[in-house]
């Protein structure tokens, strides 16, 4: 005996729909544990409050006595969507190498900083409002970063998140898996964090539901379009001594990026890693990275460094 049962299709997409979701998150909740080296990332660190939120900052000064720029510190900034722990590769090689003092942050919705939902809002202006004011940069070392939006290509993922209704949506069925797989592909094909790096990039944005955040901490896109000439002209006319390390199977900002860059920004050096290397080169390629910018620190004049 055969029965065929007519439903409409609105019930079944509604019914997917909800399925959908309420599979991603039992997926996501409850959030991950940390690893015992990501919790050590976070009691090494430190707290400063801005306005009523907590900013996690991590400061830590060399041993060593013979570091070449003893009384400079050194600042590290991290990208989307990750945390200060970006530098946990190259940390080590700072302090033993050049630098007698370190400082990394997580800006406000990212990693240990506080993640806030609705009252604050996101963007690169007040985010560096972060960082101490009257700073005086001897040098500055950028990694394929996005700097130019003719030559930047963000994911579908990215350009989803933008959207009203889907950004924050993407952020509440977000999950491990999905998360490993989007940032994976940033990486390059040989040089993919570990199962337990993954695990902890994901711990740290499940660290007070930075993913409920997600689609607001994406907005320096389209600020990276309205301010283009105004932030490329900063660095076309700056003084300071500049460099770029560049990973060129990063598919955001494919090879031509390096092209263009050496154009358009003439008075900065440039050096572009083995072809395997993508978006993240501090951390596929820790040494080749250090080589680098060591390499850029040693050729600077005394007076300048």
């Amino acid at each position: 005996m055969r029965a065929m049962l007519c439903v409409p299709m609105g019930c079944v997409i509604t019914w997917t729909a909800i399925l959908a979701t309420a599979l991603a998150i039992f997926l996501a909740w409850p959030a991950p544990l940390m690893s015992r080296e990501l919790r050590d990332w976070r009691d090494s660190g430190h707290f400063f409050k801005y306005r009523d939120y907590k900013i996690f900052y991590k400061d830590q000064r060399s041993s060593s006595d013979e570091t070449r720029f003893s009384d400079e510190v050194l600042i590290c900034l991290h990208g989307f969507p990750t945390f200060s722990m970006d530098w946990l590769k190259i940390w080590d090689k700072f302090l033993e190498n050049k630098y007698n003092r370190v400082i990394a942050l997580d800006f406000l919705g990212f990693g240990f900083s506080d993640k806030p939902v609705r009252v604050f809002s996101y963007n690169e202006r007040q985010q560096n409002e972060r960082l101490p004011a009257g700073i005086l940069i001897k040098s500055l070392c950028l990694t394929n970063g996005g700097i130019f939006p003719e030559t930047n290509f963000p994911k579908f993922t990215q350009k989803a998140l933008m959207l009203p209704y889907v950004g924050p949506t993407i952020g509440y069925v977000m999950n491990y898996f999905t998360f490993r797989r989007e940032l994976g592909h940033v990486f390059g094909a040989t040089t993919q964090p570990t199962d337990a790096e993954f695990a902890d990039f994901w711990a740290a944005v499940r660290y007070k539901d930075q993913n409920l955040v997600i689609h607001r901490l994406i907005g320096y896109i389209p600020e990276r379009r309205a301010n283009r000439d105004r932030w490329v002209e900063a660095i076309q006319k700056t003084s300071i001594p500049l460099l770029m390390i560049y990973g060129p199977a990063d598919i955001i900002n494919p090879p031509p990026f390096a092209d263009y860059y050496r154009r358009t920004v003439a008075n900065s050096a440039l050096v572009e890693l083995e072809s395997h290397v993508a978006h993240y080169p501090q951390w596929e390629d820790p040494h080749a990275f250090a080589d680098a910018y060591f390499r850029f620190l040693d050729g600077l004049p005394t007076a300048t460094t």
